[in-house]
């Protein structure tokens, strides 16, 4: 099983409220993108594999840690990243 690193965070308003921003799903190391497994608007639950990561010589699938629909996806196949990059934004 790969590693599930969806992250909630929250952002202020104006007035000193916070509003949830939408689940992010980051890599969780550097390495390249060898597979997105999903599309925009695709619905995912947990574990689903979203992307697979090619790190030091080996594959890791990236799961989903919680369900919703792919909101955008901002890597591609063949892309290097860094660790923490976020790779797709859930709704």
């Amino acid at each position: 099983m790969g590693p599930r690193v969806t992250t909630q965070a929250t952002k202020p308003e104006a007035g000193g409220k916070e509003r949830e921003q939408m689940p992010e799903i980051k890599a969780p190391m550097g390495g390249k993108v060898i597979k997105v497994s999903v599309n925009v608007g695709d619905v995912i639950s947990e574990d689903d594999e979203v992307a697979v990561l090619e790190a030091m010589k080996m594959e890791m699938p990236i799961l989903a840690e919680e369900e919703g629909t792919v909101a955008e996806v901002k890597v591609s196949a063949g892309q290097s990243v860094e660790a923490e990059q976020v790779i797709m934004i859930l709704s």
